[in-house]
Order: C-alpha cells, then sequence, then structure tokens
C-alpha cells in the first residue's frame, strides 16, 4: 500500500517515492484493500515547494504541469492531447538548465527518500556499461539504432521520437555554450534533416555568446 507526498508522488514503505505505478487485468474477482489518500509527509515541510525550479508545486499536492521540469522534457510533443506541442516556454526552459530529461529535485530534497538516496548499493552493471555511449553530442546526432537499444530500454517509451531528445540535447549544448558546444550544433546543423532539430539547434546557436 502506498501514501502520498505533498510533491504528488507515491510512497511505499522503506522505498520512498521511488517507485513505478502498473497495473495489470485479470479475470478474477479480488477482495479489494481499504484505498487510502494519507498523506505521511513532516508536519510542516515545505521542502519540495521551496525546492521546486519553476514553483510548479504551488501547494501541497497541487501541481501545475505546464510549469513542471519532468513535464516539459517529456510530453511536449507535437499531436498529443490537450493542444500540447513540442514549444516549452521560454521561461520554463531557463530553468531547465542544461537537463535533456526528467527532473528529479522534489524528490531528492524530500526527507522521505534520504534513506533510500543515502544508502549505499553496489552498482547497476547495465547503467554503467551504457553510461559510456551517452554524451549530449551522441544525443543530439542520434540514429535510430541509438535511439531504439540506448534510449527508449531506460525511458521507458516517455518520449516516442527521438527529436525530441534531440531538441533538449541542443538546447543544452546551448546552455553550457563555449567553443566545443558551438562546433557540436554548427556540425550537427550542417547534416540535421529533422525541421525541429534543426529549428532547435540554430536557437542554441544564437544563445551562445
Amino acid at each position: 500500500m502506498t501514501t502520498f507526498g505533498k510533491n504528488n508522488f507515491a510512497y511505499a514503505e522503506g522505498i520512498g517515492s521511488f517507485i513505478m505505478l502498473s497495473s495489470i487485468v485479470i479475470d478474477a474477482e479480488l477482495e479489494y484493500d481499504k484505498p487510502t489518500v494519507d498523506v505521511k509527509c513532516p508536519e510542516g515541510c515545505t521542502a519540495c515547494m521551496k525546492a521546486c525550479p519553476t514553483q510548479a508545486i504551488y501547494e501541497p499536492q497541487k501541481l501545475n504541469p505546464r510549469r513542471c521540469i519532468a513535464f516539459n522534457a517529456w510530453f511536449t510533443q507535437d499531436g498529443k492531447p490537450a493542444g500540447l506541442t513540442s514549444h516549452i516556454p521560454p521561461e520554463i526552459r531557463e530553468k531547465m538548465g542544461t537537463r535533456v530529461h526528467g527532473c528529479d529535485v522534489c524528490q531528492e530534497v524530500c526527507p522521505r527518500n534520504q534513506a533510500k538516496l543515502k544508502a549505499l548499493r553496489p552498482a547497476d552493471e547495465f547503467l554503467v556499461k551504457i553510461s559510456h555511449d551517452f554524451s549530449l553530442s551522441q544525443m543530439l546526432n542520434m540514429t535510430d539504432e541509438f535511439y531504439e537499444t540506448r534510449v527508449q530500454p531506460l525511458m521507458y517509451n516517455y518520449i516516442k521520437e527521438r527529436k525530441y531528445f534531440q531538441r533538449n540535447a541542443a538546447w543544452a549544448l546551448g546552455k553550457i555554450s563555449g567553443r566545443s558546444a558551438k562546433q557540436i550544433l554548427k556540425a550537427s546543423g550542417n547534416r540535421e534533416t529533422s525541421e525541429t532539430v534543426k529549428k532547435e539547434i540554430q536557437a542554441a546557436l544564437g544563445a551562445i555568446q
């Protein structure tokens, strides 16, 4: 059974909010437990709200997804429901910094997650191995094969087309700035075929002094 946090995440005892919710369909009637909407956060704690870079959590258990960095990094894709497009508002982009995928700030500062975050755990061999394949340059210039074998297995198919990862990578390189970032962006722009990505590369180049 899970309880809830003021950051809108579900929490499991001994694990914190680092869980993935899923469902299964069966053909048998089960005996249900009693649902709960309990919030087990420490009294008076507002750590997640104070730490949120965009103030997306505007009061306990109230979140404006259009201001959430994770939402904007993942779900701003053309053709999504509710009129979503690939456009990320400039004021949100500035708060994204050099992030390419997601934001865990509200979970990282949560007192209920500290035991899990500080626990000594063995390195995940798969993640260690695959991490060597990642860089902003590789993400900006990713092929379909790279996307299917490196990105999708990690990202749970949140992002259905590689151009949206490339968009985020171009933005991150623009924020990092410098000669190397500029060279990567220019080289990528010369061979990129996606108009969406080319537009982001030009915007990123324009942001580099």
